[in-house]
């Protein structure tokens, strides 16, 4: 048998395992968290929360179209194991690729050298069927399952490219399309199909270019700028021109609403087709397939057309109305969940500024029937969010002396919303941010900031922040005086008041220098928390095993990864003699005995041995979507949900 025929037989088999494992497993109905809320909105097409999953909704609407009644959320769940395991056969695929790679590819491979491929891809692609995380997902009605098939699709079409012949011109621009296409249509289901940017750019740089450091480097840039592009300038930036040009065109132009989105849609198609046919005419390669690479991806992101014409509709569930483009850039940026500091930015108890310790947040425009009255002094009377309101209010008021004007208005619901934080009191990769009195707690005891998991640490600590908060009470109370002190003109008085004030505000000065966290404490947090238990825990569990499924907070009962090798386990978690029933027969207990983990690193230590590009486009795809994400989310503790 051929290699090829071999290939494609043998990851099918793969897929057909994992589809029985997943299709047997599936959750009846809905499950916790977000579940029910996802099989909800696509059953009815409705608005879920940001930043939505259109596509993913219309899918699963497909798959409720054919289910029978009462089973909506099993068909849903169906959808998920399906794409977890097209997600298991593109991987097989992907393993095979680069493992034919050590043997070369020549066509002529013994059918030992076969097998061999063919053993590494089924073990790679088994070995993630029944991790803990990738199985749990997929018998889910939740937008991961998907995310990791288009993740592992995109992935297999660069490899696919890379073995693609070197035609004279194209070199395989299909695929690189494809590729352009799946990234917009991923968006519409979750953002993390994009961190493969990086591993596709050294995939291209590697085939096309001898590799030396310098190219590694501006190739390294070049991934990233990538990828900022497409969220930045496509995701975010698309939107948030198109509002402008809204708000421009009803606001300034007096036009209806939509009137500017549909000119900017105009603009946008007919110019990317005018650089696309210019760039082909002056045969600028690299250029052309920028800009239809754009065009494509942008064809897959408008998906998100679905999020503004339900929410036009107003269905029943209509999260954060984002029913035109100038209000679903708030929505697509999550902006209802607040905002975190990644480089820079505040700690837990960083104080505001004392004389403006809030600042207005950008404008947030709804659409608004608005009422002017006519004559020279026109001036707005009144507005309203409904056509049917403004026209009940003419019909009762003189409305030949009203004129109504449709345009958009700022809600002021971000005036005052934004804290002007002290930046002497600010630092550098700041992971203690969180001002919620429980998460602050959580951060001590991770951190042991100032010696808090120690008595007298957290005695001292206490005595100093009550201090603190008596002088800026002080404070006020010294400002209510002085204020009285000059009605009464005692100058005597106030000069005395600013000698308190003075001396106070040096306290408080040197309290925010000692209560600040140390930048060692930010890492201790950092690591201890972020990395070991949000990061490295969740790791083991799936190339480990798995202690029970009772979400814990750091202690040794609760959630933690473990070996199955009692000499191993005892030095973290205790003494594994007498355990209660309740943890011995616990159905989330798994026991892999570190074999997935000596597999992973023998295949990691083999690849750089024997091919250190392949592994550096792998170690990009693993850092990626692993570290990257850890240090962007920057988790507060006490997350709701083990994530």
């Amino acid at each position: 048998m051929s290699y090829k025929r071999l290939n494609v037989l043998t990851g099918w088999i793969v897929w057909l395992i994992a589809s029985t494992v997943f299709i047997l497993t599936i959750e009846p109905a809905a499950s916790f968290w977000d579940c029910g809320e996802f099989i909800a909105s696509a059953n009815g097409l409705e608005v879920g929360h940001p930043p939505g999953a259109p596509l993913w909704m219309l899918l699963a609407r497909m798959f409720i179209i054919f289910a029978p009644a009462g089973a909506e959320g099993m068909s849903v769940n169906l959808l998920s194991a399906l794409s977890s395991s097209f997600t298991i056969l593109f991987l097989f695929w992907s393993i095979t690729h680069i493992a034919r790679k050590f043997i070369g590819k020549d066509e002529n491979e013994t059918m030992g050298q076969k097998l061999a491929i063919m053993g590494s891809g089924a073990i790679g692609g088994l070995a993630y069927t029944f991790s803990d995380s990738f199985w749990f997902s997929a018998v889910e009605g939740e937008v991961y399952a998907m995310s990791s098939l288009f993740t592992a699709a995109v992935f297999w079409a660069i490899l696919k490219w890379e073995g693609s012949p070197k035609e004279e011109k194209t070199g395989g621009l299909r695929w690189i399309l494809l590729i352009a296409f799946l990234m917009g249509l991923s968006i519409g289901v979750h953002l993390l199909n994009l961190l493969t940017i990086p591993a596709i750019a050294f995939v291209f740089y590697f085939r096309r270019h001898k590799a030396t450091w310098e190219g590694i480097a501006l190739t390294g840039a070049i991934s990233l700028a990538l990828l900022l592009f497409v969220q930045a300038g496509i995701i975010q930036g698309f939107v948030q021109l198109a509002g402008k040009v809204e708000i421009f065109f009803v606001n300034s132009l007096g036009l209806g609403f939509n009137s500017g989105v549909v000119f900017y849609l105009l603009l946008v198609l007919g110019g990317l087709t005018a650089l696309i046919i210019l760039t082909r005419k002056m045969g600028w390669l690299s250029l052309n397939t920028f800009f239809l690479g754009t065009l494509i991806c942008l064809m897959g992101y408008s998906t998100f057309a679905l999020i503004v014409i339900r929410s036009a509709a107003n269905t029943p569930m209509d999260e954060n109305n984002p029913e035109n483009l100038v209000a679903l850039l708030s929505y697509l940026n999550r902006e209802q969940y607040g905002d975190r500091p990644l480089l820079t930015g505040q700690y837990f108890n960083t104080p505001t500024d004392y004389s403006e310790p809030y600042t207005d947040g950008p404008p947030t425009y709804i659409k608004s029937y608005s009422l002017y009255s006519t004559g020279k002094n026109a001036a707005r009377v009144q507005s309203f969010r409904w056509e049917y309101e403004a026209n009940k209010y003419l019909d009762e008021h003189s409305a030949d002396k009203l004129e109504l004007v449709t345009e958009y208005i700022d809600s002021k619901e971000k005036k005052n919303a934004i804290p002007n934080y002290q930046s002497e009191y600010c630092g550098v990769f700041p992971r203690m941010y969180s001002s919620q009195a429980n998460h602050i707690k959580e951060y001590k005891r991770w951190s042991n900031y100032k010696k808090y998991n120690t008595t007298r640490g957290r005695e001292l600590i206490k005595k100093r922040e009550d201090e603190k908060s008596q002088l800026e009470y002080d404070l006020q109370v010294l400002a209510y005086q002085h204020n009285y002190a000059v009605q009464q003109n005692r100058d005597d008085v106030v000069e005395e008041i600013g000698v308190k004030v003075r001396t106070n505000q040096r306290r408080i000065e040197q309290l925010n220098e000692w209560l600040r966290p140390s930048y060692g404490e930010d890492f201790t947090y950092f690591m201890r928390y972020q990395v070991n238990w949000m990061y490295w825990r969740y790791f083991m569990w799936n190339y480990s095993g798995r202690q029970n499924d009772v979400q814990g907070h750091g202690d040794i009962i609760d959630g933690n990864w473990l070996t199955g090798i009692d000499t191993i386990d005892e030095m973290r978690l205790g003494s594994r003699e007498n355990l209660p029933e309740s943890m011995t027969e616990n159905k989330a207990l798994n026991k892999f005995y570190l074999f997935p983990l000596l597999l992973g690193l023998i295949g990691l230590i083999f690849q750089l041995v024997k091919a250190p590009k392949d592994f550096t486009v792998v170690a990009l795809l693993f850092l990626m979507t692993g570290a990257a994400i850890l240090v962007y989310l920057n988790q507060y503790p006490l997350q709701p949900r083990e994530r």
